[in-house]
């Protein structure tokens, strides 16, 4: 059962709610589908900035779409790993899989480690979140992560190593400033983002009454 976090922009009867992925992709069409009309009516078309603008939150709800997916595929594979007779598994990959048997262990780590809590690969690029769920990665600093973490996490894979390192040298520690401070910019980040859909979903709400009494 998931435990992401979720917001109804608009309640359309019979919607129901579905996985993350499919949210996602519901977002990025409506976000493409707004962006073509506009182009189409030349009364409500966008700006060069505007129009960057929704491309830019297409891409971003894409991507968000498919991290999701390599929670997925990750649960997926380690099924059929349990299933299949030892020795088989990476035959099995290379004739069913369309990505490499190392994409598929990457996708597996992934799903260990977020056993529990799905909903961290939005949170993080696709390649910290590699890093972070391997099996070299501290326990304690990962669980650190996953626990705190509220938001986006604006951080870059050399920092994530860097950050690993120490911790396994001793040099930090969990409750050491530069891992609170990492998690206070994501519970920052992810307070004005929830303002962000807030406003949003409350414009979109507006626009559309105001269709109607029109």
């Amino acid at each position: 059962m998931y435990t992401y976090e979720t917001v109804e922009r608009v309640k359309v009867p019979g919607h129901k709610t579905t996985e993350p992925t499919l949210q996602h992709l519901f977002e990025a069409k409506r976000l493409k589908d707004e962006r073509e009309k506009s182009n189409r009516d030349r009364q409500t078309k966008l700006t060069r900035e505007e129009y960057l603008d929704s491309i830019k939150d297409e891409l971003q709800a894409r991507s968000q779409g498919f991290k999701f997916q390599i929670y997925e595929m990750g649960k997926l594979l380690c099924e059929a790993k349990k299933i299949l007779p030892h020795g088989q598994f990476q035959p099995w990959i290379n004739d069913n899989f369309e990505f490499c048997y190392r994409t598929a262990a990457n996708f597996m780590k992934v799903y260990r480690a977020c056993i529990g809590h799905p909903e961290v690969v939005k949170y993080f690029n696709s390649s910290c979140v590699y890093i972070i769920c391997r099996t070299d990665f501290p326990p304690d600093l990962r669980q650190a992560l996953f626990n705190g973490v509220k938001g986006h996490v604006d951080i870059k894979e050399k920092d994530i190593v860097k950050l690993a390192l120490d911790f396994k040298n001793r040099k930090i520690k969990t409750t050491d400033k530069v891992v609170q401070d990492i998690l206070k910019k994501q519970r920052d980040s992810s307070l004005w983002e929830t303002y962000r859909i807030e406003l949003e979903a409350l414009n979109k709400l507006i626009a559309s009454r105001l269709e109607r009494i029109e």
